[in-house]
């Protein structure tokens, strides 16, 4: 069905009235929801006339009536006898509506509930309700298009699904609030939620954020109490975060938050799902890019989908997500509050390890409890995920602590903070050295901690080992994990390198069975490090100091890294950092396969592809358009000059190496897709730039000059018999490439060997054997004429000669007189 649905909707795309950003957002979208489904566990659904249905209560056509709780919070309590009533446009709070019952342990008497047993078959967002099967995929764009504020087709502007009101009565039954003639209609858009929560007529903004906080606390008190579960706990914290009538959310939660923690005390340990609970709900009410718009596409589409939010279909500044106008929010995206140090600093501490879920899942048995046990609550949870990195990263970013890298174990790779290169950001004045210094401290008073709790709890194994075999591998194995985690964490994340030459000395010294890791982890930060000068510095030295880093594999993470180069980390600094690690006292070691494959991939995106990009790019141009020969010139030399430095190091000395390394150059763009004759002309006109360069590599003038020779075979096939545009580039001087091309395309011509086929040939020999090259030939020298064209001129000049000598004697023979005659 949801194929079906996303087919027709995307089959409308071909008017103009789709916007096109609007398109795209909904591609993604889409397959998020697809990529989504893929998780369910298909054993949840049985079959019913050979379609998927709902079991258990899921949201769904054929899911049964839910019970949706609403919450309102009231400006003033009720006076002793009056009740709070709910009434709205839906079949089930039609007439006298629902009483609801105030909520004793919070809001002392402002904070009233109830449940409602709603079906959700009869709650259609307006945009679906007359659209047939066939045609359900409009009303599905309808209803999205509304969602983005673009209105439905035809300009009608989207209704609400249902409203609700709120009105205290006494106890004779007349309504007491609102005073008659004010009533106020709350309405909500998109599919049936989860529950719902509002705020009385009449409350002011800072009644509301006094009411927000202790409906989080009432949240919070059933968790802790088990009245719901942790996944309900992050749905109705998801729905909240919608709450129309709700602003400053996220500072709200924090407040509310910090009220909890300081209750508790911050080292109290914590119930691993509060803990994650916390960090959903964090995530839920963010207003960060990929945050923005949860629940409303999902409620659009309405087909049994618990929770969109998983989804994170987001928006932009531009283009706010899909759900920012179904999904209640307000109407004005509000501003990030800065997040409280507080409450992330106890999430991080509290936070449990993956390890620790895993073994809380196995704890669970019985066949109700594996639909827990595939899933979990929290388990690869992308709003958990992301609410305990948002915490780590505010200790990291806002604090410059490194305490949230105990999270790390809890953390999938993909979702860990982004590490900060400290000098890097002083040089770029976005952090003060003040600053610097600071995260580079805390990194090293933290790193220090770590080494000394390494060495305690292996000295603790030693000195209180377990009784068998078994225990004991075991304990060894986790010891061994444990540090490794922490090794990779600090080395991941080490804010410079001398940070990171602090971590691997102090590993050495004290932790020495797990220094040789300590290679690896070291170039993948290199790899990852946002160099400065200083760092660069450092590297150079450590390099030299510590022999573990002189591998192929710090060599292969230095050019990842070097891509784009930059002020701090150029060209000669990658050169000589290859240098040092291939450089073994008095040998040099040879590149790897490996090694040089990144070599190939670094030179080709360094000297090729960005300067095509910056210049536009020439493989993107028709052949037959001619391109600025400056332009031309400028892109070859700087290729060559590239390839030329790096191939003078020692450890690409071989010839193999060398000719694998230069296959790459001549497959250039800038070699293959300029035109032949323009490309010629380019190669010969930098010869003498070039000359200085060539002659230290061999290999490397032997594939300039056979690359030369195939431009000039590829003019002579594409103008046939006309050579005259070829041969006045030729022989506009004496140069050593040009010879060297001229002899090359006697040789491709045939017009060396015989009378016939000199005089065949009488254009290009006409201009060889004429009087200024016979004059130019006495005082040029073998660097500049090819002495392989030398002894072509004399051999044709000798056959020419005789032959003249034999015509005047008139003894030549008749075959010669023919040639003579027939190439007159």
């Amino acid at each position: 069905v949801l194929f079906r649905s996303c087919r027709s909707f995307c089959g409308g795309w071909g008017s103009s009235e789709v916007p096109v950003q609007f398109q795209a957002r909904s591609i993604r979208s889409i397959a998020s929801i697809m990529a989504d489904f893929e998780d369910f566990d298909m054993d949840d659904f049985g079959d019913a006339g050979g379609m998927n249905m709902p079991r258990r209560g899921r949201r769904g056509r054929g899911g049964g009536p839910m019970e949706v709780p609403f919450t309102v919070w009231l400006h003033t309590a009720p006076a002793a006898g009056e009740t709070v009533h709910l009434t709205g446009s839906l079949p089930e709070l039609n007439g006298d509506g629902v009483q609801l019952q105030p909520i004793a342990e919070h809001g002392n008497g402002r904070l009233w509930t109830t449940t409602v047993q709603i079906n959700p078959a009869g709650v259609i967002p307006p945009g679906t309700r007359a659209a047939a099967p066939s045609s359900i995929g409009a009303g599905v764009m309808d209803t999205l298009l509304g969602g983005l504020g673009a209105g439905a087709r035809g300009g009608a502007t989207v209704l609400p699904t249902f409203e609700v009101s709120y009105t205290v009565k006494s106890a004779a039954g007349a309504v007491v609030s609102p005073p008659a003639g004010s009533e106020d209609r709350q309405a909500e858009y998109g599919e049936l939620r989860d529950a719902y929560y509002h705020a009385f007529t009449g409350c002011t903004d800072a009644i509301k954020d006094d009411g927000f906080q202790k409906i989080v606390l009432h949240e919070v008190y059933t968790l802790q109490t088990g009245a719901v579960t942790a996944k309900e706990f992050q749905k109705r914290m998801q729905c909240l975060s919608h709450a129309a009538g709700f602003k400053k959310k996220r500072l709200n939660l924090d407040k509310a938050f910090e009220e909890l923690i300081a209750e508790w005390g911050m080292d109290t340990p914590a119930p691993p799902q509060t803990v994650l609970s916390f960090a959903a709900a964090i995530c839920s009410m963010s207003n960060t890019k990929h945050l923005r718009g949860f629940g409303g596409a999902m409620d659009a589409f309405g087909y049994g989908y618990d929770d969109a939010g998983f989804l994170g279909l987001g928006g932009s500044d531009d283009f706010p997500g899909v759900g920012h106008r179904l999904g209640g929010g307000d109407k004005e995206q509000e501003k990030e509050d800065p997040p409280s140090i507080l409450v992330c600093r106890w999430v991080v501490k509290h936070c449990p390890s993956r390890e620790q879920l895993n073994e809380l899942e196995n704890e669970r048995g019985g066949p109700a409890e594996r639909e827990h046990r595939h899933r979990g609550d929290h388990y690869n949870n992308q709003q958990v995920n992301q609410g305990v990195k948002s915490c780590a990263e505010a200790l990291y970013k806002e604090e410059f602590s490194f305490e949230w890298l105990k999270v790390l174990d809890f953390l999938p790779e993909h979702s860990q903070p982004k590490a900060i290169g400290a000098w890097k950001q002083v040089n770029r004045k976005a952090r003060a050295e003040k600053e610097a210094k600071a995260l580079i401290d805390n990194y090293e008073k933290y790193l220090n901690q770590t080494i000394r709790n390494v060495v305690d709890m292996g000295q603790r194994l030693l000195s209180n080992p377990a009784a068998t075999q078994e225990a004991r591998q075991k304990q060894e194995e986790d010891h061994q994990r444990l540090v490794d985690a922490l090794l990779s964490g600090l080395s991941t994340f080490a804010p410079s390198m001398e940070s990171l030459n602090t971590l691997i000395l102090n590993v050495e010294q004290k932790l020495q069975p797990f220094f040789p890791q300590m290679a690896s982890k070291a170039a993948k930060r290199i790899q990852q490090l946002d160099f400065s000068s200083r760092d660069r510095d450092t590297l150079k030295r450590m390099i030299t100091a510590l022999p573990i880093l002189a591998t192929d594999e710090t060599a292969n993470c230095v050019l990842q890294n070097a891509y784009p180069l930059s002020d701090d980390f150029g060209t000669d600094d990658v050169a000589e950092v290859i240098r040092l690690v291939t450089q073994e006292r008095t040998q040099v070691r040879q590149a790897s396969q490996n090694l040089q494959s990144t070599m190939r991939r670094w030179l080709t995106k360094t000297f090729i592809r960005q300067e095509d990009q910056d210049k536009s790019g020439l493989q993107d141009r028709p052949r037959e358009e001619a391109v600025d020969k400056e332009k031309i010139k400028r892109l070859m030399l700087r290729a060559i000059k590239g390839w030329h430095q790096f191939l003078s190091l020692p450890t690409f000395s071989e010839e193999g190496c060398i000719r694998n390394l230069l296959f790459e150059l001549t497959q250039s763009s800038v070699f293959k897709e300029t035109e032949p004759l323009q490309a010629l002309e380019c190669l010969l006109d930098l010869e003498p730039q070039l000359r200085p360069l060539l002659d230290g590599i061999k290999e490397m003038k032997f594939e300039i000059q056979r690359q030369a020779q195939r431009y000039a075979r590829d003019v002579q096939e594409a103008n046939g018999d006309d050579l005259t545009p070829l041969l006045d580039l030729l022989f506009k001087s004496i140069t050593y490439l040009r010879s060297y091309v001229i002899e090359a395309t006697l040789n491709y011509l045939q017009a060396k060997g015989s009378l016939e086929k000199v005089l065949k040939q009488s254009d290009i020999w006409g201009r060889l054997l004429a009087t200024d090259w016979l004059k130019e030939r006495v005082t040029s020298d073998e660097r500049t004429m090819s002495q392989a064209l030398r002894r072509s001129q004399d051999e044709a000049s000798q056959q020419l000669q005789n032959a003249a000598t034999l015509l005047a004697s008139g003894k030549i023979s008749l075959h010669d007189m023919h040639v003579i005659i027939k190439f007159r």
